[in-house]
C-alpha cells in the first residue's frame, strides 16, 4: 500500500500539522506562573480544536475531549480503519489488563476502566461465557490471553507477570496490524516501538535488581530484539550495554546508563519513535503520513498534560523542560 497516493488525506494532514506547538509555543507554556496562564496560551495559539475549555477546572475534561476529537477526525479521513485501530489498541489493552487484575484478585476495579470503547468488563465476561461458539478470530485472540493470564497468576501469584503477558499480547497485535496494512514505514516504526518497550522493562529490572523468569520472556515477541531477549535479559550489565551499541538505539540507551536514572527512558523513546515519523513530512505516498501526524498529535496532548500537571505540583521550569517531547519540524 505504500506505493498508494491519498491527495485528500494528506493535503488536510499538511493543513493540521500547523496545529501543532512549535518549540517556542512550548517554551511559553512551561514558563507560564499558573495553570490559567497556560490555558489562556493554549486558547490563544488554538490548541483547542474540538474543545472549548471555559476555566482551568474543565481543562483536564477539555484535553481528554481533544484526544476523542483527533481520533475521530483520523477515522473520518483515513482510507484503511486499521491505521486509527493501532491508537485504539492501548486502550483496549489497558482494560485488558484491568480485568484479569480484577478477576484474580476477586476485587471490583470498575472504576479503572477507561471508557468510549466496546472493550468494558461486561465484553470480557461475555468472552469467557461457557459454551459460547462464536466468536471473531479478535475474540479469539482476547480471550487466548486473559485464560493465559488468569492460569499464570494462579502459579505465579504475581501481577508483574500479567503486565508483561498483556504487554507481549499488545505487541503481537501490533505487529499482526502493522503486516496487515503492509508499509515498511509503519512496520518500521512497530520494531522500534516493541524494541523501546523490551528496554523500558530491561531498565526497570536494573533498578528493581529482580531478573524476570525465562518462561515470561520467551512469550515476547516483534522487534529487533526478539531472538536475543532471554540472553540479553541474564546478561551482566557490561554485556548487555556492549551489545546495545551495535543497535540503533545505542545513543539513548548509552546516556541514560551513563546518567545511572532511567526516569527519563519514556521521554527518550518517544522522541526516537518520533524521529522516525519525521520521514513521513518528505513523503507522498501511503498512509504514513496519517500515522505519523496523529503520532505526533499524541505527543503534543501529552506535552500539555505534563506541563498542566507539572504547574499543579510546583515543579521548576528545568524539570519540566527535559520531560517534554520533541517538536514535529524537521
Amino acid at each position: 500500500m505504500e506505493n498508494m497516493v491519498f491527495p485528500q488525506m494528506n493535503t488536510l494532514v499538511r493543513m493540521r500539522e500547523r496545529t501543532l506547538l512549535s518549540g517556542t509555543q512550548k517554551n511559553e507554556l512551561r514558563r507560564a506562573s499558573d495553570v490559567d496562564t497556560i490555558l489562556k496560551s493554549l486558547m490563544a495559539v488554538e490548541f483547542f480544536s474540538y474543545a472549548q475549555p471555559r476555566s482551568t477546572h474543565d481543562i483536564d475534561s477539555a484535553i481528554s475531549d481533544e484526544l476523542k476529537g483527533w481520533m475521530d477526525w483520523a477515522r473520518q479521513i483515513t482510507p484503511d480503519r486499521r491505521i486509527t485501530d493501532m491508537f485504539e489498541l492501548p486502550d483496549i489493552i489497558h482494560n485488558i489488563r484491568v480485568f484479569i487484575k480484577a478477576k484474580v484478585l476477586e476485587r471490583d476495579l470498575s472504576g479503572l476502566y477507561l471508557q468510549d470503547t466496546i472493550y468494558d468488563e461486561k465484553y470480557f465476561s461475555g468472552l469467557l461465557q461457557p459454551g459460547r461458539r462464536e466468536l471473531s478470530d479478535g475474540d479469539k485472540r482476547i480471550k487466548a490471553v486473559i485464560e493465559d493470564a488468569v492460569s499464570d497468576f494462579s502459579i505465579h501469584k504475581s501481577l508483574s507477570r500479567i503486565d508483561l503477558i498483556v504487554k507481549f499480547f499488545y505487541h503481537s497485535e501490533l505487529v499482526r496490524v502493522s503486516e496487515e496494512i503492509g508499509e515498511p514505514q509503519i512496520t518500521d516504526f512497530v520494531t522500534a516501538y516493541i524494541d523501546l518497550d523490551i528496554l523500558s522493562v530491561l531498565a526497570q529490572q536494573r533498578v528493581s535488581k529482580h531478573t524476570l523468569n525465562e518462561s515470561i520472556l520467551f512469550r515476547s515477541k516483534g522487534g529487533l530484539l526478539h531472538a536475543v531477549i532471554p540472553k540479553l535479559f541474564y546478561d551482566s550489565e557490561a554485556a548487555q550495554d556492549a551489545f546495545l551499541r551495535s543497535t540503533p538505539y545505542s545513543t539513548m540507551w548509552d546516556y541514560l546508563s551513563h546518567q545511572s536514572t532511567w526516569d527519563l527512558f519514556d521521554v527518550f523513546a518517544d522522541n526516537y519513535l518520533l524521529g522516525l515519523c519525521k520521514k513521513a513530512k518528505l513523503e507522498a505516498f501511503g498512509l504514513f503520513p496519517l500515522f505519523a501526524f496523529m503520532y505526533a498529535k499524541l505527543l503534543d496532548i501529552k506535552n500539555v498534560r505534563t506541563l498542566v500537571a507539572a504547574k499543579r505540583a510546583g515543579a521548576d521550569a528545568g524539570g519540566t523542560a527535559e520531560r517534554l517531547r520533541d517538536g514535529y519540524d524537521l
